[in-house]
């Protein structure tokens, strides 16, 4: 498919909304934010198990759809902004990471649950999430997602393939969604991060070249 196809596809374009709008329905309803120790968490999963799995579901598909907004982003923008070419792999990768965490962490109301004591249930918590596997997945999850938005704005910026404030409102919510845990605060700036990405899906496929020999000057000329 060619940029122009894939931009103008409903369920890519689709992508680029629902993982915003996924993301911030799971911070609004996240259990985490509000426990300070690993005691404290399985102690809110073993109350509410049915929220945990649905905050964790909510996350996957947001990793989901935020990795395939990348790999769009990096098709649409190869060969003309260096920026959301990056930004696209990293945003790729982070949300892949984010899907492959909440997958795994989907154990913890079976703990919570297993009527062990919270000494047991500690040790095992703490083993499965210091495992070198889950610790470079979070590391890729929160470098990738976060610096790939990043890059991808700036690259919007610099490049003007959309208007300005749609850029803008991805780097406010950004730092909207690093500085609040939740509450009003983190559904406002989850918002502003729908509303910027919903807009990029829209505008994209004025500036997504028709086809891959569009993506740079011929070095053709004609003869007279």
């Amino acid at each position: 498919m060619s940029p122009i196809d894939i931009v103008r596809s409903a369920p890519y374009r689709l992508a680029f909304v629902l993982a915003p709008l996924l993301m911030g329905m799971a911070m609004v309803v996240d259990l985490t934010p509000g426990t300070d120790s690993t005691q404290e968490l399985l102690a809110a999963v073993a109350d509410q198990p049915d929220r945990w799995l649905l905050t964790g579901t909510l996350f996957l598909l947001s990793g989901l759809a935020w990795a395939v907004t990348g790999v769009v982003l990096h098709r649409v923008a190869r060969g003309r902004s260096r920026l959301i070419t990056i930004g696209g792999v990293l945003l790729a990768a982070g949300g892949a990471a984010l899907a492959l965490l909440d997958a795994a962490g989907s154990y913890l109301p079976a703990v919570a649950g297993s009527g062990a004591s919270l000494e047991q249930q500690v040790e095992v918590v703490e083993q499965v999430e210091s495992t070198p596997v889950l610790v470079f997945i979070e590391v890729v999850h929160v470098a990738g997602w976060a610096l790939g938005l990043v890059l991808v704005a700036f690259g919007l910026l610099r490049s003007r393939m959309v208007s300005a404030w749609i850029p803008g409102l991805v780097l406010l919510s950004f730092v909207g969604m690093f500085a609040f845990t939740g509450g009003v605060p983190i559904l406002v700036a989850a918002t502003l991060l729908v509303v910027g990405m919903t807009g990029l899906a829209m505008k994209l496929p004025q500036a997504a070249p028709a086809r891959d020999a569009d993506r740079a000057p011929s070095l053709t000329r004609t003869a007279t």
